[in-house]
């Protein structure tokens, strides 16, 4: 590296709703938790009335179940499900990925009700479906002293206020982690802004040198009205992942910002250093040292000089340990074995390691069962605690 004063790195990451799925090995056809925001359009009692017919085409001889609570599966026949559910049906034949393995949607009913169901692929490319309760409200968090109870750095307010909505999403999100995925937390700011530069983002997690911090974009929220998390019987906001998401990327990221930090430090202990010895070289050739003390203070200036280089070439050399530990740490690489040969878990995962990694942890804490049916090397890898190994 050059011989700088500041080192600076950046990590930027989106999540709209944070996501994971697929497990075939990428010699089969990818299969994807479904992450894009499904919108659902106004519509009239016409189409609520040809949903069998239509269903009964699309779905052919496929076997269609559907799965109470306790995870038993009944064979049924499109006329035997509800409104909703058949109404999630369609919308994971016509707005969803048609890759998708599982999708879990808000469905909404004529008079505005809202029902959570869970749509995803089973065996024979057969369909499964659970639905919960009508107007089953979301799980909700706490509001109260979200810092002190967590330990994260401050809320700050930059355009958009944490108000109780957002607040509680914080508190669910946070709620989830363990002890040592928290811990990584410890100080980094949360911060609410109207918008980023890019209005596709939910939230970002950024490192400027030695610093961290999240930011949370209105746009996080917006597909809580028609999707959510978890299961059926006890939803949560798909916002929640999203905030998932950016503590996934803080996890993997801190090798490389304890790195980062380090050496940050021994550039400062460097830079004092080599400013001691050149005034301590000024001096010598001012003459201010005579006879047998001038001999003596060369000699010490030279086993300094000697010392200050060889702390400059280690100091070089840590710097390229952090910049690998930046590329792919020891974390993104025990995920990656893990992840083996499996598909990523979303379409967005499939941009890198990163996003990968980030994604799949916002679905273990957010909906672990659906982890472990789409990834469950990845699942046993965040259930034995080896993505926090070395914290």
């Amino acid at each position: 590296m050059s011989r700088n004063t500041k080192l600076f790195y950046l990590l930027t990451s989106m999540s709209l709703l944070a996501s994971c799925g697929g497990g075939p090995t990428r010699g089969e056809k990818p299969r994807y938790y479904e992450a894009a925001v499904v919108k659902q359009k106004d519509l009239g009692p016409g189409h609520f009335k040809a949903l069998p017919t239509v269903l009964d085409e699309r779905i052919g001889s496929r076997p269609l179940k559907s799965e109470d609570p306790s995870g038993a599966l009944t064979a049924v026949t499109v006329a035997q499900l509800s409104g909703a559910s058949r109404q999630a049906l369609y919308l994971a034949f016509e707005a969803v990925d048609p890759d998708f393995l599982e999708v879990d949607l808000r469905i909404r009913l004529a008079d505005d009700t809202r029902v959570p169901v869970t749509v995803r692929r089973g065996e024979k490319s057969g369909l499964i479906v659970r639905e919960g309760k009508a107007g089953a409200a979301f799980v909700h968090g706490t509001t109260a002293a979200v810092v002190e109870r967590h330990g994260i750095g401050r809320l700050i307010d930059d355009g958009s206020p944490w108000n109780p909505r957002a607040l509680e999403v914080l508190d669910l999100a946070l709620s989830s982690l363990s002890a040592p995925e928290r811990a990584v937390l410890r100080g980094i700011p949360f911060t609410r802004k109207t918008r980023g530069d890019d209005a596709q983002h939910g939230a970002l997690y950024v490192q400027s040198d030695c610093a961290a911090s999240i930011f949370v974009f209105d746009v996080a929220f917006r597909a809580d009205q028609d999707q959510f998390v978890g299961t059926p019987e006890a939803p949560w906001p798909t916002s929640t992942r999203t905030f998932l998401h950016e503590v996934g990327h803080a996890i993997h990221e801190r090798p490389g910002r304890d790195g980062i930090c380090k050496l940050m430090g021994d550039q400062r202990k460097h830079n004092a250093r080599t400013t001691q010895l050149r005034a301590r070289i000024e001096a010598f050739n001012r003459g201010s040292r005579k006879g047998a003390d001038q001999g003596a203070e060369k000699a010490a200036i030279e086993v300094e000089r000697d010392a200050v280089e060889k702390s400059l070439k280690a100091f070089e050399q840590n710097h390229k340990e952090v910049e690998r530990l930046q590329k792919k740490g020891p974390i993104l690489s025990s995920y990656a074995n893990a992840l083996g040969q499996s598909s990523p878990p979303t379409r967005y995962a499939e941009t890198s390691i990163k996003e990968s990694f980030a994604e799949s942890f916002s679905l273990y804490r957010a909906d672990p069962e659906a982890l472990r049916r789409l990834l469950p090397a990845v699942f046993a890898y965040f259930e034995r605690g080896e993505h926090t190994t070395g914290l």
